[in-house]
C-alpha cells in the first residue's frame, strides 16, 4: 500500500522590508563579480580552485576539511545576503572587495554609505573601516577630516593617526631555547658544541628549541655545520623548533641563485630551514634550483620534526612575544606559524603591521590555526586593521581565535 504524503504547508509570505533595508537599497553597491587578474596579488603557484554552488556540500563537524589554499575571492563566488542585518552584509562586502584590492571601490561604497549610517556599533564599525583606508593609502589630510566628523558622529574621542614601522622586530626566543652565541662560521667551535652537546643529551622522540636571532655573520662552511646538527637530528629522531631565522633566511637567499654552484653549505643550509618551517613550496622550488646548480638529484622532503608527535607546553617569556606579520599578505601561508606556536600559551599573532590580507591568506590562517584551537592552546590575534578584522571575521578565524581591536 502507498504511504499517505505529508501534508506540505503553504509558503510563507514574503516579509517586508525594513526600512534599514530600504535604506541601504538606494547604495549603490556594485555585485561581487571580480574579473580575473584584479588588482589584488596573486599568489605564486597556487592552483586555481573550481567555483563552488548552492549544491556543494562540506561536512559540518570538520572544521579542517575547509581548505582554503589558493583559493580567490573570484573562485568562491559568495553571495551575501542579510535580512536581518543589511548593514552586515555591507561591512562583509566591502571586506571582500579590499581584501581583493579594489580600493576605489571601496573608497566609494563607504563614503555614500557614512551618510546615511551615523549610529550604533555596526555603523561605527562602518566608519573605522573608511579611516583604517586612509590610514592604509597615507591620505593624512582625508584622515583629519573624517577623525573629527567621527568624533560629532558618535559623541566619542576618534581614533589617531598612527605610525607603524614596516618591519617586525625580531621574535623573542621561547623560555628554555638553546641561544646560538657568536657568528654561524667554521670557526665558531663554541657554539656548534653547545649544539653538539644539546643533540647528545636529547632522547629519541623529544624536541629541542634553538634560537639564531643574534647571527650576523655567517660563511658556507659553517652553514653545512649547521645543517649536518639537523642530519644529526633527523638520525637520532629528535625534533627541532627554531626561533630568529628571519635574519638568517635572509642573508642566504643572496648565496643561493640558481646556476651558481658556490657556497653549497648556503644551499643545504636553506633547504634545512625550510623544511622546518614548514614551506613546502618554498623547498621544492630551491631543491630544484640546488639539483639544476650542482647537477645532482633534488633532495627529498625530510622535515625534522617529522617524527615529533608532541612538545611539551612551555610559558611564553616576559616581554612582548608575537608572531609577527607585516606588508601586504597575498598568498601568504603562514610559515613557521606551527613551529613558534609549539613552546607557546598562549600563542599571540600581531597583526598591526599589515595593511591587507587577501581571501586565500585569511582562509590559510584559518587552517593554520584550527589545529592550535583543537590542541587546547589559545590564540590571540592583536593589532588587526578594520578591514582585515572584517575579513577574519567573515572567513572564520573569529571563532578559532580571539581578535581584538587595535589601540585607538
Amino acid at each position: 500500500m502507498p504511504r499517505p504524503r505529508a501534508a506540505v504547508p503553504p509558503p510563507a509570505s514574503p516579509r517586508p522590508a525594513s526600512a534599514e533595508a530600504e535604506r541601504l537599497g538606494a547604495l549603490s553597491v556594485p555585485p561581487l563579480d571580480f574579473p580575473t587578474g584584479s588588482q589584488g596579488t596573486q599568489s605564486r603557484g597556487a592552483a586555481t580552485a573550481p567555483a563552488l554552488d548552492a549544491s556543494t556540500e562540506f561536512p559540518d563537524d570538520d572544521l579542517g576539511a575547509l581548505d582554503f589554499a589558493g583559493l580567490e575571492v573570484s573562485d568562491v563566488g559568495i553571495q551575501l545576503e542579510h535580512e536581518a542585518s543589511p548593514l552586515q552584509g555591507l561591512l562583509e562586502q566591502v571586506a571582500m572587495l579590499y581584501a581583493n584590492g579594489a580600493d576605489t571601490q571601496v573608497a566609494a561604497i563607504l563614503a555614500e554609505a557614512r551618510e546615511q549610517h551615523r549610529q550604533g556599533a555596526l555603523a561605527e564599525r562602518l566608519w573605522l573601516m573608511q579611516l583604517d583606508l586612509c590610514q592604509v593609502l597615507n591620505q593624512r589630510a582625508e584622515f583629519d577630516q573624517l577623525a573629527l566628523a567621527f568624533a560629532n558622529a558618535f559623541e566619542k574621542s576618534p581614533p589617531t593617526w598612527q605610525i607603524q614601522p614596516d618591519a617586525c622586530p625580531a621574535p623573542a626566543a621561547p623560555r628554555g631555547a638553546l641561544q646560538f652565541k657568536g657568528a654561524l662560521e667554521a670557526g665558531n667551535d663554541e657554539g656548534f658544541a653547545a649544539l653538539s652537546r644539546a643533540l647528545e643529551q636529547g632522547r629519541p622522540g623529544a624536541s629541542l628549541a634553538w634560537d639564531f636571532a643574534k647571527v650576523t655573520l655567517i660563511d658556507p662552511e659553517g652553514c653545512a655545520r649547521l645543517a649536518a646538527c639537523f642530519d644529526q637530528a633527523r638520525q637520532r629522531r629528535i625534533g627541532i623548533a627554531l626561533s630568529g631565522i628571519d635574519g638568517l633566511m635572509s642573508r642566504l637567499l643572496p648565496r643561493c641563485e640558481a646556476g651558481k654552484p658556490e657556497a653549497e653549505g648556503c644551499w643545504l643550509l636553506l633547504l634545512n630551514l625550510l623544511a622546518l618551517s614548514g614551506d613546502t613550496a618554498g623547498f621544492e622550488e630551491k631543491a630544484v634550483d640546488y639539483a639544476v646548480t650542482f647537477e645532482v638529484s633534488p633532495p627529498a622532503w625530510e622535515p625534522v620534526k617529522a617524527v615529533v608527535t608532541a612538545v611539551p607546553e612551555r610559558a611564553a617569556p616576559a616581554g612582548d612575544d608575537a608572531f609577527c606579520l607585516s606588508g601586504q599578505l597575498a598568498g601568504e601561508r603562514f610559515a613557521g606559524l606551527a613551529d613558534f606556536a609549539a613552546l607557546r600559551n598562549p600563542v599571540t599573532i600581531d597583526l598591526s603591521r599589515v595593511a591587507r590580507m587577501d581571501f586565500s591568506s585569511a582562509g590559510a590562517l584559518l587552517n593554520a590555526l584550527t589545529p592550535l584551537k583543537t590542541a587546547g592552546k589559545t590564540v590571540v590575534i592583536r593589532g588587526a586593521n578594520q578591514l582585515v578584522a572584517e575579513l577574519l571575521t567573515l572567513v572564520g578565524v573569529s571563532a578559532v581565535a580571539q581578535v581584538l581591536s587595535p589601540k585607538r
